[in-house]
């Protein structure tokens, strides 16, 4: 047995096993504190966890033959349904075959707890969940430069140290690169980015949809909160990074940009920087569907979320390259959306190539950038120096478009590829999980140049929603996730030193069971009560787990996760606490019903059989 975790007080009336354990990420501690939300979005804190989410609507996965119509007249308690992924996601989800997101408004007084409860038990519904709210990493103000005349590149070290000045002899910038800039919006009439903004082809100011995107008079991009057409800035953030990105360089004044490009400013966040992800979801498909080549986001939070990950996962076939900010706890933890498939996560460095203290690190980082003290654009036209992999994540973007500027062919997968290969190999050799690849730069990727030790291709990850199997287990991180579960969800889990996991599980009806497992099928903990409320604590050894989620008897149910670790045992990392006490052994089988199933073996006691694990739906005596 690998680990060991103290069941000794849960009462299990059945256990699943596993298929061989997925490839999975490292995981530690990360509890992400959302911000204010929205003045418009009323908040609900959880109790359970440290999410916020809006009032007044959820998030409903519908199946594909489901349109909007449809629903809203047959879902009980919504007042409207809007689309998530596109202007026509009902009407495309029958013709694509795939189910679609929505944004379900609820009627006065139906709670966010109520509908997830009701809406869980609708045919049409796959899947339902709280919007809940990402926030920015918090920026650390170093000082002000409110009457900077031409600090240049004198004042940036950070161009510098990516070796810009030598890239720019190969390529400055192509105007027909569109970086969008998720955020907190872009004051656009500001003299070092007014130059540089995306202005929409195809629309007129006449009040009318003219190229029929489903945003009318979408000039300049788009405000998703406050639903109109003026995304400038209320806050500075999204200002700061934009000027990272692309301010306008040799005009005499202000600062240089990384790359002569164009800037999308889309606002998903309000100014205390806190936005629904309904919000910033449509954000992210706006910019895809509106020419964006590249995204850029400086925000996040520490849990997974379905509807999430999915539409990145989409957006990134789309050769779209998705850039984000690793966060800003000091944690050995890289936050969401920056831990998903596909995304470049990035930390941030300081002016001696050291990682900054505040920089989340961790397995998944994929490179680092620039990040403390960086002189950049802020609202009222002038310019301030700002700390964080907010400050970090614009940098790579800049280069990023610096390399799609000078190789339009290049997909979205080989820009990702050629940033970390090309990387200046900080730390230890090869990638390591401070750095990860390195530190970017912009010459040697224009050059193509690649490290002695260049870094591994990512491993393809699962779906979200089709991890119903075990070696179809979504590999995740510690941090809050959602979903529903009618019968089964797995998640793998991998630790790089012995830790102390706390794991808590929260449904809104049903009754959930939650489970951890061995890579060998051993159940270490099982937590089981009649309701949907759960949780395991105990000692782990490194190695690789499974998480089960199961609902007994069919009794599904929507659910929120938190999953916590911490180390333990320092002076012996490899190994737990050897006082912490051995499972209890003293089990005899039981076919009892499971997941749906009235009679014989359950499904999971019938793959343990099939994969040589035996039974292992247990009871106690």
């Amino acid at each position: 047995m690998n680990a060991t975790l103290d069941n000794a007080n849960l009462e299990s009336k059945r256990s699943p096993s596993l298929l061989a354990a997925a490839t999975v990420i490292v995981v530690s501690v990360m509890a992400i504190n959302s911000a204010i939300a929205q003045p418009t979005i009323p908040m609900v804190r959880k109790a359970s966890s440290n999410m916020n989410y809006a009032a007044g609507r959820v998030l409903v996965k519908m199946t594909p033959t489901a349109s909007a119509a449809t629903a809203k007249a047959s879902l009980p308690g919504v007042r409207s349904l809007e689309g998530l992924t596109s202007k026509a996601a009902g009407a495309n989800a029958k013709a694509t075959g795939r189910p679609a997101w929505f944004l379900a408004e609820l009627n006065d007084g139906v709670t966010v707890e109520q509908a997830l409860q009701t809406l869980a038990a609708e045919p049409s519904v796959l899947s339902v969940k709280p919007d809940f709210i990402r926030s920015l990493p918090t920026p650390i103000h170093s000082n002000a430069n409110s009457s900077a005349a031409d600090p240049n590149e004198g004042q940036q070290y950070a161009l510098e140290r990516i070796e810009a000045a030598a890239a720019w002899q190969m390529e400055a910038g192509q105007k027909s690169v569109v970086v969008a800039v998720i955020d907190t919006g872009v004051q656009m009439n500001h003299p070092d980015l007014s130059a540089q903004m995306w202005k929409n082809p195809n629309e007129t100011a006449n009040g009318i949809d003219d190229d029929n995107n489903g945003f009318v008079d979408d000039l300049n991009g788009w405000n998703f909160v406050s639903n109109n057409n003026n995304p400038n800035d209320d806050n500075e953030h999204g200002t700061h990074c934009s000027g990272i990105v692309a301010a306008t360089r040799g005009n005499g004044q202000g600062i240089a940009g990384t790359a002569n490009v164009t800037i999308m400013a889309v606002k998903v966040l309000d100014s205390q920087g806190s936005g629904a992800i309904s919000g910033i979801l449509r954000g992210v498909q706006y910019a895809a569907d509106n020419g964006a080549s590249i995204i850029s986001l400086s925000l996040g939070g520490g849990s997974f979320d379905e509807a999430e990950a999915e539409l990145y996962r989409d957006v990134i076939a789309r050769n779209v390259v998705v850039i984000a900010a690793s966060g800003n706890e000091s944690a050995n933890e890289v936050g969401y959306p920056a831990a998903y498939e596909g995304v470049i996560s990035v930390g941030a460095t300081d002016i001696n190539d050291q990682i900054a203290n505040f920089s989340n690190t961790g397995q998944g980082l994929s490179i680092s950038a620039p990040g403390v003290d960086v002189l950049s654009t802020v609202p009222g036209s002038t310019y301030a120096s700002l700390s964080g992999t907010s400050m970090a994540t614009p940098y790579v973007a800049g280069v990023a478009a610096l390399v799609r500027s000078a190789n339009p062919s290049i997909t979205a997968a080989q820009v990702g590829q050629r940033l970390m290969d090309s990387a200046d190999d900080l730390g230890m050799p090869g990638y390591d999980t401070v750095y990860g690849a390195g530190r970017v730069n912009a010459r040697k990727a224009l050059a193509n140049e690649t490290n002695p030790n260049p870094s591994p291709t990512p491993s393809p990850t699962p779906a979200p929603g089709n991890n119903t199997t075990p070696d179809t287990a979504l590999p995740i991180q510690a941090g809050d996730f959602s979903g529903t579960c009618r019968s089964e969800l797995w998640y793998s889990i991998s630790l790089s030193r012995a830790a102390k996991i706390d794991i808590t599980l929260s449904g809104s009806q049903g009754d959930l069971d939650l489970y951890v497992m061995d890579a060998s099928g051993e159940v270490l903990a099982a937590s089981e009560s009649e309701t949907s409320f759960e949780s395991v604590s105990g000692n782990l050894a490194t190695g690789q787990y499974l998480i089960a989620v199961a609902a007994y008897e069919g009794k599904s149910a929507s659910f929120t996760m938190s999953v916590r670790t911490s180390a333990t045992n320092p002076g012996n990392p490899g190994n737990p606490d050897p006082d912490f006490p051995l499972p209890d052994d003293d089990f005899e089988p039981d076919m009892g019903e499971m997941c749906g199933a009235t009679s014989g073996m359950p499904m999971l006691a019938m793959i343990a059989g099939l994969m040589g694990f035996g039974t292992t739906v247990r009871r106690r005596k």
